[in-house]
């Protein structure tokens, strides 16, 4: 009850907030935004989708919990959100194994648990502002623990597809907490499964803050496709990144800087593979 109560609350909040962006900013509900370019989020022509563009919500399904969003009131949760929503349905057939990686209170599962075998790693311990009470597993099997650990309750070579949504910026940067996330999260998939991992970034006037395991994973996983390259995204003509008014009304209070000290925040999407 608890838990669907809190459910409730965010929805209202969420909705309150689309409305509130919408009236000041003159921004279009992403009900007239998503959808106008489905079926092109594919593994084929992921080098057009590596980090966050304006023009990517056009091809983007759309989650009936942010109906009442607009790209003013978007922030990276949002976008990544539908990125993952949108892969999954237009990639991964039903009844497909996945995990995701720190789920938390999953919007995606929340909403998809019905079509697809879903499973949630997460020690739901407030880690990177997540939630520090499991919600009941209803429809999903979590597992509190964290990547990296070699939790038993993962069955080897079981999934179909592995993601995560702004979780692996939340990770330990220890260089060997980063080749055990590595080892056990390849540990967990199949041959020829999916990985996509939608990773918060910064953005800076002369360089770029990612997190080190993505130079790591470009370095050891074959075929993975990524972005990091600073020029190439500082100059891309639609990168999208946080709009100010989702910047000071949900992560100001927790960095306590301004946006242009902070950085901007984008997310970095990775796509790879395995070939066991």
């Amino acid at each position: 009850m608890a838990s669907k109560f809190r459910k409730h609350i965010q929805k209202i909040h969420r909705d309150f907030d689309g409305i509130v962006g919408h009236i000041f900013s003159r921004a279009p509900y992403l009900t007239s935004v998503v959808e106008k370019a489905p079926n092109q989020l594919e593994p084929e022509n992921f080098h057009e989708f590596t980090f966050s563009k304006s023009s990517h919500f056009q091809n983007f399904r759309l989650l009936p919990t942010y109906r009442r969003q607009t790209l003013a009131t978007c922030d990276l949760k949002v976008y990544q959100d539908l990125f993952v929503y949108t892969f999954i349905l237009e990639n991964i057939p039903k009844g497909a194994k996945i995990l995701e990686l720190g789920g938390g209170d999953s919007r995606i599962i929340d909403c998809l648990k019905d079509d697809y075998e879903f499973w949630n790693l997460d020690k739901i311990e407030g880690q990177g502002h997540g939630p520090k009470r499991a919600a009941k597993a209803q429809g999903f099997k979590l597992v509190r623990d964290y990547i990296g650990n070699f939790s038993t309750e993962l069955p080897e070579q079981y999934f179909d597809f592995v993601y995560s949504i702004s979780a692996m910026e939340h990770f330990s940067t220890d260089e060997k907490a980063i080749k055990n996330i590595v080892d056990d999260l390849q540990r967990l998939l199949k041959s020829h499964a999916c990985c996509l991992h939608c990773v918060d970034a910064l953005l800076f006037q002369d360089h770029l803050w990612v997190h080190p395991i993505i130079n790591y994973l470009t370095g050891k996983i074959n075929g993975i496709k990524e972005e990091t390259d600073f020029e190439k995204i500082s100059t891309a003509k639609d990168l999208w990144t946080i709009p100010e008014y989702a910047y000071y009304t949900r992560w100001f209070h927790i960095t306590k800087k301004h946006l242009s000290v902070f950085g901007r925040p984008f997310s970095i999407n990775l796509f790879w593979k395995t070939v066991l």
